[in-house]
């Protein structure tokens, strides 16, 4: 997506909506407004609506296509023209969000854009990187620290033994790396794993992600700081602490679960 390719996917739009051989496809039109609006309203980010532009290039090619066949031959050109401007300009702006190019040949690109890249979509800088390229980075070594806490758990102990995660993306890291390690699936209070619950785990013991020893030992009486992730100097979430929790103080988790987004 970008300025040079705009007028493709403006054309379709328009298209489905004005042009008779698209009509039956008008809902396609429909589905792109409604959609942007919610997703305006809601505050979305900007990507989330990114799955929408393929079809509208689609309807736009078709009938930039019909409307240059039907002009005079003085016109052929512009086939040709707008095809190598949609290519050239997608070229050149793929490594901002297609991972192409190392760290340090991104940042060197990045320096000659003619805009400036946002740090990330929190307005505070914590890495060199935009958000969409950090985040990428650190996810191993947050794994790795979280598999030699799961090693210190006894055999027996380990059915009933829980991994919590503070994010989605601490989480998604122990479900994807912790595989080859035997950790089980993770759990966490963020978005839609909230939704998936305790997972039936007593809550005895937990291995606990990011967090600080004061705020768990509210909820078990024993808690080990077993060691903090190893730094990854690309990496946004990075150097996350990781704790062994035993003999949990709640009841159970009916009364703690639904209340729970994170642990602070």
């Amino acid at each position: 997506m970008n300025p040079i390719a705009g007028p493709v996917w403006l054309a379709g739009l328009a298209a489905l909506f004005f042009w008779r051989p698209l009509r039956l496809y008008r809902v396609l039109g429909w589905s792109y407004l409604v959609s942007y609006t919610v997703i305006f309203f809601q505050h979305g980010k900007n990507y989330y609506l990114a799955p929408v532009y393929p079809m509208l290039f689609a309807a736009g090619a078709v009938a930039i296509d019909s409307i240059l066949g039907e002009s005079p031959s003085r016109w052929t050109w512009l086939k040709p023209t707008i095809v190598n401007a949609v290519v050239i300009s997608g070229i050149y702006q793929m490594p901002i969000t297609i991972p192409v190019l190392s760290p340090d040949h991104f940042l060197a690109y990045a320096k000659v854009l003619p805009i400036k890249l946002p740090v990330n979509e929190y307005s505070h800088a914590r890495a060199a990187l935009p958000q969409w390229y950090s985040d990428q980075f650190g996810w191993k070594e947050i794994a790795d620290q979280t598999a030699v806490a799961w090693n210190r758990i006894s055999l027996a102990e380990r059915p009933d033994c829980g991994i919590f995660a503070q994010d989605y993306g601490q989480a998604g890291a122990i479900d994807f790396f912790g595989r080859r390690e035997g950790m089980p699936g993770a759990m966490s209070g963020d978005r839609t794993y909230w939704i998936w619950g305790p997972r039936g785990y007593s809550g005895h013991c937990m291995i606990v992600l990011d967090d600080r020893k004061e705020v768990l030992e509210r909820y078990w009486n024993n808690v080990e700081y077993v060691g903090t992730s190893a730094p990854n100097e690309w990496a946004l979430e990075q150097q996350i602490p990781v704790f062994i929790c035993k003999g949990k103080k709640f009841d159970s988790w009916v009364g703690v679960w639904p209340h729970l987004k994170r642990w602070r």
